[in-house]
């Protein structure tokens, strides 16, 4: 048995058919509308299984679960309009703190002759 029961008024209903006829939305909003279209189980009709939905809107079953679980829990705008993830701002921050440290000695400094052996090149005591 389903969690969650698609059950869609008749202004819903209309609404939704008249998003997928016209075809002049947002190709994820017509694919919602199908997929709610199809999984209504209204008095008069009874709603397709999933995975005959699945099959006939080449979606996955998991997603026409997620989308039921929307549709009941928050409507159908929720289900019309995208997800709303959360942002996420990028701190701009020097390379070597968005890289791993893979070198067995601290990174080099702008003074040149900080972190440097001898030679120039490599750095000294960190075996010891």
């Amino acid at each position: 048995m389903k969690r969650y029961v698609v059950r869609l008024e008749a202004v819903e209903r209309r609404r939704l058919k008249e998003l997928v006829s016209t075809g002049r939305a947002a190709a994820y909003k017509i694919r919602h509308a199908n997929i709610l279209l199809q999984a209504d189980e209204s008095k008069s009709r009874p709603g397709w299984p999933d995975t005959r939905i699945a099959e006939g809107l080449a979606v996955s079953v998991r997603s026409i679960e997620y989308l039921r679980k929307r549709f009941v829990e928050e409507g159908l705008e929720a289900c019309l309009a995208p997800k709303k993830r959360p942002f996420r701002r990028w701190r701009q921050s020097s390379t070597a703190a968005r890289r791993p440290n893979l070198w067995p000695w601290p990174a080099r400094s702008r003074r040149r002759d900080t972190n440097v052996g001898r030679s120039g090149c490599w750095p000294t005591g960190w075996w010891n």
